[in-house]
């Protein structure tokens, strides 16, 4: 079996059993893919590991003892000290190993899996259909793998197969687990079925940009109206949701900037707030602005009274148009955090 196919075996058989998409792990797993054919020196390996192959060829035939359960516990406590390092590096020795050479059961002649016990593990039973090095079974098996390695890592990257599955079929959950973990890396936009929780109007496969994870169970929206809506399944949620298709549009970067107040006013920003930014935080005003809730929308700006003409300002993924409105000229003391996705591109 040629060097590359037993590379592509153990590549996918890490990138599979362990669920990732690590380019170092997968890489390693595939460079140990290779170990077992240190048994002869003519092997890519077994001319890296001349002395050593030519030590073990002279003693053992091929696809016997390195092709082995014998030989996978050896390798397994040989490199036990990577545990320490990474258990997950130490799984994709040990399994691109075994897939390495379990690959070779498909050959003609078999391995020698149970050694020192002689008998050959073979695949399939039928003479005909095992592989020949370098025949067009072996490079259609090359095609095989390839595509299962980038299946497997489109998958993985996704969070796994059932994240995919989950994002896929629009599981409401599993779109929040992902604006979690991806909502710092990615812009995200999502697609909503269900609806408006007031009006009871449908909401079939409407789009909105996705700003963060309120909860477990929701997360914050926003329309192309700039518009702010709480979505999921939460009796606070303005968008009651039964399907949430979440997905990547492009890569960013997240800027913070804290914003100190000390009797200023949000209008005296300088530089100027951005108009893509998100405000977070709570601010002390000298005077009790007067809003008519919104039922319909989501709330970034609650007002709590304080008595004596000062209140408290409750910022939460708050766009600076919103606020600049209401509170702009109102004197303030606290901070602020403004957030905004910048393009990894830098545009």
């Amino acid at each position: 079996m040629m060097a590359l196919t037993h590379s592509l075996a153990s590549a996918c058989g890490v990138a599979l059993c362990l669920g990732t998409a690590s380019p170092l792990v997968i890489g390693v797993g595939a460079i140990a893919g290779q170990l077992p054919d240190a048994d002869t020196s003519h092997s890519w390996m077994g001319r890296l590991l001349f002395p050593i192959s030519r030590r073990i060829e002279r003693h053992w035939p091929h696809r016997t003892l390195t092709h082995s359960l014998v030989a996978t516990i050896a390798i397994a406590l040989l490199f036990s000290p990577v545990i320490f390092i990474s258990l997950q590096l130490w799984g994709a020795i040990v399994l691109g190993y075994s897939f390495g050479w379990f690959a070779d059961c498909f050959t003609k002649t078999g391995v020698a899996a149970f050694w020192p016990y002689q008998a050959r593990l073979v695949i399939p039973g039928n003479p005909r259909l095992r592989l020949s090095t370098g025949s067009r079974i072996e490079y259609f098996l090359v095609s095989f793998l390839s595509l299962l390695l980038v299946g497997a890592l489109f998958i993985n990257s996704g969070g796994g197969l059932m994240r995919s599955i989950e994002g896929w079929m629009g599981m409401p959950a599993s779109a929040v687990e992902l604006v979690l973990s991806e909502a710092d890396r990615w812009q995200l936009q999502a697609e909503v079925w269900g609806v408006e929780r007031i009006t009871q109007q449908p909401i079939e496969g409407k789009s909105y940009r996705v700003l963060t994870a309120i909860t477990q169970t929701d997360v914050l929206l926003q329309d192309a109206d700039g518009w702010l809506y709480r979505a999921g399944q939460s009796q606070e949620a303005q968008l009651r949701v039964w399907r949430l298709q979440v997905r990547r549009v492009q890569p960013v970067q997240v800027e913070l900037r804290t914003l100190e107040f000390d009797d200023t006013t949000l209008n005296e920003v300088d530089p100027p707030i951005p108009k893509d930014a998100y405000l977070s935080g709570v601010l002390e005003l000298d005077d009790e602005p007067e809003r008519i809730p919104d039922p319909f929308h989501f709330e970034p700006l609650r007002l709590q009274g304080l008595g004596e003409g000062r209140s408290l300002a409750h910022f939460e993924s708050a766009p600076p148009a919103q606020v600049l409105a209401l509170i702009g000229d109102s004197p303030a003391k606290g901070r602020l955090v403004a957030r905004r996705l910048i393009p990894s591109s830098g545009t």
